[in-house]
């Protein structure tokens, strides 16, 4: 899912503009951004989220609402909310560039130059630009939406991070499974050797 440096800096940074237009000055979003939103950048970023805590799902802060005191507890969730803020941008940042080049690729050819860590033919089944061009960006950038239920567990009580783990594997399967499949490509590497 290479981007040409150019453009993909460019794409990247107006990416992390809109998002930081919105999430942190609280500027209405662009309609591009409102889209994005709308597919499921959302729930993913949730799911990421809570990811982070300690990496097993336990709260950090969580000893603290034992205590009933609503002062220090409201200071912790706003030092909570501020930091997971930064978090969010930096998550989505590629996650949005790579959504927008896949539409824009996908409305300007009818298709793209490669299907980076997505099932070709799960994409062509989808009933629109936007919908094919947010599985295309989620699938190269670990889907924590997709975690099984099996890896929802051991994320909460077992391995921290599992979810990124699992993530991981599938889209580096799916890279390969890709690389392998992309017939312009072997036929390069089959004239190199």
């Amino acid at each position: 899912y290479q981007l040409p440096t150019d453009q993909g800096v460019k794409l990247a940074w107006n990416s992390f503009q809109q998002l930081r237009d919105t999430l942190i000055y609280l500027k209405p979003p662009t309609s591009d951004l409102r889209e994005f939103f709308r597919q499921g950048a959302s729930a993913n970023i949730q799911t990421a989220a809570e990811e982070i805590g300690t990496g097993t799902g336990v709260d950090l802060l969580g000893r603290f609402t034992m205590r009933r005191t609503p002062v220090p507890l409201r200071v912790l969730n706003v030092i909570k909310n501020y930091l997971r803020t930064p978090h969010d941008i930096r998550e989505l940042t590629l996650r949005y560039a790579l959504y927008r080049w896949y539409r824009d690729q996908l409305r300007e050819h009818g298709t793209v130059p490669n299907f980076g860590a997505s099932n070709a033919e799960e994409i062509q089944a989808l009933p629109t630009v936007e919908r094919k061009a947010w599985n295309l960006a989620n699938d190269a950038l670990v889907s924590y939406d997709r975690t099984t239920a099996g890896g929802v567990w051991i994320a909460r009580y077992l391995v921290p991070f599992w979810r990124w783990k699992e993530g991981n594997a599938r889209t580096q399967v799916g890279f390969m499974r890709n690389v392998g499949a992309n017939a312009r490509l072997n036929a390069a590497v089959g004239n190199r050797l």
